[in-house]
């Protein structure tokens, strides 16, 4: 029962995190955006199938694994974008 509603949370505040760094990443001319951009949205995928294998082996502790690291490196790199187009345009603005 936790679980489930601890899931929905994390999945509610990652898709504003996502949204407000796609809002500063269309004003950045970092040149790694694109690649960064293209691994976040394939990784996002293998989370969308892990997920579903984490439900249908009943939460055995290795997918369970993987599908948390491949959540805490899709987090990790949304950071890294949010931080860099926000110093980026920070410094055009100053």
């Amino acid at each position: 029962f936790f679980y489930e509603h601890f899931h929905r949370l994390v999945a509610i505040i990652a898709a504003i995190f996502t949204g407000i760094t796609l809002i500063f990443i269309r004003k950045s001319l970092w040149k790694l955006n694109k690649l960064i951009v293209i691994i976040v949205t394939s990784l996002i995928v293998v989370q969308i199938i892990m997920g579903f294998f984490v439900i249908t082996s009943k939460l055995n502790p290795i997918i369970v694994a993987i599908h948390l690291s491949t959540a805490v490196t899709i987090f990790s790199l949304i950071f890294v974008l949010l931080r860099e187009s926000y110093l980026e345009i920070k410094k055009r603005r100053v």
